[in-house]
C-alpha cells in the first residue's frame, strides 16, 4: 500500500494474481479426500471469477466460461491455472480500455487424451507485427514455459481481438 512507483505496484499486483491461482488449487485440494486430481471446471471458474472481481468491479466485461466437469491430474492443473490467470488478466488489463467486452475461456477435448484450452477476447488485439517467440512480457514468456511443461503447443491469433489456443495432453478421470 505504501508503494509509489507504478511499475512496482503493477508487479506486486501481478504477483498477487499468480499467488491467487496457486492458492485456489490448495483450497480445492483441502476440500477433497483424494488429492491427485483437480476438478478443472470448479477451479477455473473460481479463478476467472476472482480475476474479474479484482479487475472489473463495474462488470464491463462479459465472461463466457465453457469447461468440462472433469478431474485432471495436478501436474497439469496448476500450469493450466497459471496460464488462464495470465491470459485472462492480460485481457482485463489491456484489451478493452474504457469499452465493454467479452472474454471466453473454453476447454474442450480433442481426441482421447488431447485437449485445447482457448482464451479469447474481443478487445483491441495485439500489434500486427506481434511474434510470440520474441515477446518480452514476463506473462507471455510464462505462458510459453508452462505450456512446454505440460507438453503442449501455444498458438496466438490476432484477428478480431485476441485468441490464444493451448493444445496439450492430459490424464483425466471422469466424475
Amino acid at each position: 500500500m505504501k508503494l509509489t512507483d507504478e511499475n512496482a505496484k503493477r508487479a506486486v499486483s501481478e504477483g498477487k494474481g499468480r499467488i491467487l491461482a496457486m492458492s485456489l488449487i490448495h483450497q480445492k485440494l483441502y476440500q477433497k479426500s483424494v488429492i491427485t486430481s483437480l476438478n478443472v471446471r470448479e477451479y477455473l471458474e473460481s479463478l476467472v471469477e476472482q480475476i474479474a472481481h479484482a479487475y472489473d468491479p463495474s462488470n464491463r466485461v462479459n465472461l463466457n466460461i465453457q469447461l468440462k466437469n472433469e478431474e485432471i491430474d495436478m501436474d497439469t492443473g496448476l500450469p493450466i491455472g497459471l496460464i488462464v490467470n495470465e491470459l485472462v488478466t492480460n485481457s482485463f488489463k489491456y484489451a478493452f480500455e474504457a469499452k465493454f467486452g467479452h472474454i471466453t475461456v473454453n476447454l474442450k477435448q480433442e481426441g482421447d487424451i488431447n485437449y485445447i484450452l482457448q482464451v479469447t477476447d474481443n478487445g483491441r488485439g495485439l500489434p500486427d507485427d506481434f511474434d510470440l517467440e520474441s515477446a518480452t512480457s514476463f506473462g507471455l514468456k510464462l505462458v510459453q514455459i508452462l505450456t512446454k511443461q505440460i507438453n503442449g503447443k501455444v498458438q496466438i491469433e490476432n484477428s478480431e481481438g485476441f485468441n490464444c489456443s493451448i493444445h496439450f495432453p492430459v490424464k483425466t478421470s471422469q466424475r
